[in-house]
Parts: structure tokens; sequence; C-alpha cells
């Protein structure tokens, strides 16, 4: 399977609110959480770490993070596939 990752940020006193920044990747895992653990160990995150945006199966996205529009989810797709080219 495939996942759209990004960085979850936010949660704290002064930025309460959850949104997620890039970098935003494509991972091929077995599980969410292999996906997020892979994207964590690409980006050396240390104090923000990865969440899922998005399944991929077949360019469709499904299970779209809840911090995240439909929409947002596939501009980020998008922007992901042109880095990964």
């Amino acid at each position: 399977m495939k996942f759209l990752v990004g960085t979850l940020c936010g949660g704290l006193m002064e930025d309460p609110e959850l949104y997620i920044q890039p970098p935003y990747l494509i991972i091929d895992a077995k599980s969410k959480g292999e996906a997020i653990n892979r994207y964590n160990g690409k980006t050396h995150a240390h104090f923000f770490y990865g969440d899922v945006i998005a399944r991929i199966n077949n360019d469709k996205l499904e299970d779209i993070n809840k911090y995240i529009s439909e929409k947002q989810a596939y501009d980020i797709y998008n922007e992901a596939l042109k880095n990964t080219l």
C-alpha cells in the first residue's frame, strides 16, 4: 500500500490547532503505523512527528485525515507526486 504522509504540528499552548505541514512524502508500507515510522526516519523527526494524510489506492485518496480537507489532500498529493519525479 501507499500512504501520503506529512508532519502533524500544533497541539501546544501557544499553537493549539492541529495541522499538517511539509515535507509531504508518499511512503510504501503495509500499515499506517509502518508508514509513519518510515516517514519519521526519513525526515529525522524529533519534536513533531508524521501522520498519514490519506491512503492511496489507484490514484484515489481514501481515509483522508480529519485535520485536512479533501481538496487540500489532493493538492498535497499532486505536490508530492511532482517532488518524487
